[in-house]
């Protein structure tokens, strides 16, 4: 297989404090029509996200998270 066009994205290299400060201000994470169902000892979550850096989605989705509430 090969690539009809080179990937749209660059990598960074650098320490967490850079990382970090060059995020500030500029990310916004948003989630839509969260879903909680309970039973017994368990919860199922769910729901719809975007993550915009400098105001361009850059992710999207759907997830599911399974967690144990009880002892």
């Amino acid at each position: 297989m090969t690539l009809k066009q080179m990937p749209d994205f660059v990598f960074y290299s650098g320490d967490y404090e850079t990382f970090n400060n060059n995020l500030k201000g500029k990310t916004k994470e948003k989630f839509y029509r969260v879903k909680v169902d309970t039973r017994g000892d368990f919860a199922t979550i769910s729901f719809d996200y975007s993550f915009s850096f400098d105001s361009k989605i850059q992710n999207w989705g759907i997830e599911y998270w399974l967690t144990k509430i009880g002892k």
